[in-house]
């Protein structure tokens, strides 16, 4: 069985190679359709084996994988974007899948993971995308953004199969390209609700761009709408009523959205994704057996896309909370074997280990923190706090100014600054700026709100505000 790679592509010479290196010995011929490049993607395509096709841009995504699909000349059909790419692991996953296929009515599905941030602990995305299906065409993508092959494939009853290969999906690091990214999707999402007015799957989307573009206020009716169309069988009432549930949780409505999460596990009985979220939501709502019992309940899932890491990580904090240290230890402690970059658990353990005084575990945590420079901050800080112990003042602001050197923008840094000088004592005026300059990052930072208050308040000769790390 031959495979054709088919990707459609717009000035995307940097990520191209990495994309194309990484499926290049899985896949018999690689079809690229540019809509429109100004860089040199169509010549690093063509260096990489690529027969490149130009498709006029229409505003509308499935008409460009059409387009692709119309040249490929393959058995089966495999679709990147220039931004995906396949770790070593899922490369060999992937090609001994297709090593494997032979001619049947099948289809496989890959996990895609939307990586909107490099800081290892940090969630990203995890979606489900059909990724190899059978070259026929009555198979055609469907939907001018946030296309979909799936309803054709089930229009035709084809076999669709869950596999374990996860491609990643990078693309989002940067803000202000991503928001005009969901900018574009919104126009093209309206474009669209004005020719099929009240489609459900253009409604769930138009709710979640909104949504991700921080305006839950208007997301909420859509999703709301949605929900009409949400049952077992619909591919996004997952998604739907997760979406909900953040929503009104945003919206400070936090019992509306419990009442989501179980709306949705009726319809969807233990999707642990619904799971976690309403645990957070008993935890937030002070309700902390229920809370405990959730996250219990997805580490005990066996679903596949079950967020284990994420749910560990809370119940680890939750259980810190109740004052079960030991235990809340043994659960980031098992977390790092499972995921050892799992940075968040890092700060966690040092965290605990600076209020036990276990200072060489804490600089064990600092040295792994400092590896990563979404993470460096947060090794700082931990310093700081071993420092402080020993009051060795002096040391902890010189760290603690060439950090802020560095990187003059972390708020952990700049909390951490003030922290030290209000300990310390001996600068009010310094101290003052300090929680200035945390509140100018951050005006929404209550506890440098109110320990501004109180040192303004303060008599001269009074003892120094000490600060609850």
């Amino acid at each position: 069985m031959r495979v054709s790679l088919t990707m459609i592509v717009k000035d995307e010479e940097a990520d191209l190679p990495r994309c194309l290196a990484s499926v290049a010995d899985c896949v018999d011929e690689i079809i690229v359709v540019d809509t429109g490049s100004t860089d040199r993607t169509k010549d690093v395509a063509r260096r990489h084996g690529a027969a490149v096709f130009d498709f006029t841009w229409v505003d509308d995504f499935a008409a460009a994988r059409n387009e692709a699909l119309r040249h490929a000349t393959g058995d089966w059909i495999l679709w990147l974007d220039a931004d995906d790419y396949l770790d070593d692991d899922n490369r060999r996953r992937l090609r001994a899948l297709v090593a494997d296929l032979r001619d049947e009515n099948a289809a496989y599905e890959m996990d895609c993971l939307l990586l909107h941030d490099a800081e290892a602990g940090k969630e990203t995305i995890r979606v489900g995308h059909v990724r190899l299906f059978r070259n026929d065409p009555r198979v055609r993508w469907q939907h001018r953004v946030h296309e979909q092959v799936l309803p054709s494939l089930c229009q035709l009853g084809i076999d669709v199969r869950c596999t374990d290969i996860v491609i990643r999906h990078g693309g989002y690091f940067d803000p202000e390209w991503t928001r005009r990214k969901l900018e574009r999707n919104l126009r093209l999402l309206r474009l669209e609700d004005a020719e099929r007015p009240g489609h459900p799957f253009v409604t769930f989307n138009l709710g979640w761009t909104l949504y991700l573009l921080g305006r839950s206020a208007e997301a909420l009716p859509l999703l709301e709408r949605a929900r009409a169309w949400a049952t077992a069988e619909q591919p996004f009432t997952r998604q739907l009523y997760l979406l909900l549930a953040q929503v009104l949780a945003q919206l400070g409505r936090i019992a509306e959205s419990l009442a989501a999460c179980h709306a949705g596990l009726r319809v969807l009985p233990n999707e642990p994704s619904l799971l976690l979220e309403a645990a957070i939501r008993y935890y937030e709502l002070g309700a902390w057996d229920e809370a405990e019992r959730g996250f219990r309940a997805v580490l005990a899932s066996t679903d596949r896309r079950a967020r284990r890491e994420t749910a560990r990580h809370n119940l680890a904090v939750l259980l810190l909370q109740r004052g079960k240290v030991a235990e809340a230890e043994e659960q980031w402690r098992t977390l790092l074997q499972e995921r050892p970059q799992f940075n968040l658990a890092w700060s966690s353990l040092g965290y605990v280990w600076a209020q036990q005084g276990r200072w060489a575990e804490l600089e064990e945590a600092a040295r792994w923190l400092e590896g990563d420079p979404q993470t460096w901050a947060d090794s700082v800080v931990l310093r700081i706090r071993a420092l402080l112990a020993r009051r060795d003042f002096a040391s902890a602001k010189a760290l603690l100014q060439s950090a802020i050197r560095h990187n003059p923008r972390s708020l952990a840094l700049r909390i951490a600054w003030a922290d030290v000088l209000l300990t310390e004592g001996n600068d009010g005026a310094a101290a003052e700026q300090a929680l200035q300059d945390v509140l100018t990052l951050n005006p929404n930072y209550e506890q440098a709100r109110q320990q501004l208050a109180a040192l303004r308040q303060r008599p001269a000769s009074s003892p120094s505000i000490m600060v609850s790390w």
